[in-house]
């Protein structure tokens, strides 16, 4: 925690090594794995995309961040519009709802489990989908590091956005929808259900894949992307 601190204290110098410190325990197949197998696959509105979580996951440990970056981005907004309740056979919420989701949270739910948490998580989540995820660029210039659905969907111009730091970006927001839908639900936690059996397996996997990771592997040949 003090390496983080002292990292806050000098942003915003400071925010590519903070992005990557956050990452490490973000993107640590173990935390993946508590995440999957404890989170999204038990969660409604988030296990109906869970193979799309999966396919992020195995792009970012391929150095993929373009592949992974644009598998997840739809995977937010799909998951907020069936909270809202969304059906396949209803006309899609107006984006303004969308956008406000989040600072609406009390109004699902007066009395949460953890207020003070709660309160904290639909902060951070309202401040990303309203400033950054959801802003409206033409008019109110880029996202922070391009950090925008709109941009990314429609490539509306010639900056990267696919990168490693945006990637973590969208796990960091991923993780605490999940934190919100916890406390929203009042369910206890599946996570602390799992046995260390429930996750082995997949957890062997990314650990294996991370240690055949070739330094000449395609991705790296064609995308250019460094080492995680």
């Amino acid at each position: 925690m003090n390496t983080i601190k002292d990292l806050i204290k000098d942003l915003p110098s400071s925010e590519s090594l903070l992005v990557a410190y956050i990452g490490l325990v973000t993107m640590n197949p173990k935390m993946r794995m508590l995440q999957k197998k404890g989170r999204i696959e038990k969660f409604d509105h988030f296990k109906v995309f869970a193979k799309m979580v999966d396919a992020a996951i195995l792009s970012y440990y391929r150095d993929n961040f373009i592949s992974c970056y644009l598998t997840l981005l739809p995977f937010i907004e799909g998951v907020i519009i069936r909270w809202m309740g969304y059906k396949e056979t209803d006309k899609k919420p107006e984006f303004d709802e969308i956008k406000k989701f989040f600072k609406n949270s009390y109004m699902r739910q007066p009395c949460p489990n953890n207020p003070l948490f709660y309160d904290v998580f639909i902060k951070v989540c309202d401040k990303i989908l309203k400033e950054q995820f959801y802003r409206d660029t033409q008019k109110n210039g880029d996202s922070h590091e391009n950090f925008n659905r709109h941009v990314a969907s429609h490539l509306l111009n010639d900056k990267s956005f696919g990168t490693k730091e945006n990637c973590i970006r969208l796990f960091i927001l991923l993780d605490a929808m999940t934190e919100i839908y916890l406390y929203e639900t009042k369910i206890p936690d599946p996570r602390f259900e799992l046995t260390n059996e429930d996750i082995l397996d997949d957890y062997g996997l990314l650990k294996k894949m991370l240690s055949e990771r070739l330094e000449d592997s395609p991705e790296n040949k064609f995308l250019n992307t460094d080492k995680i």
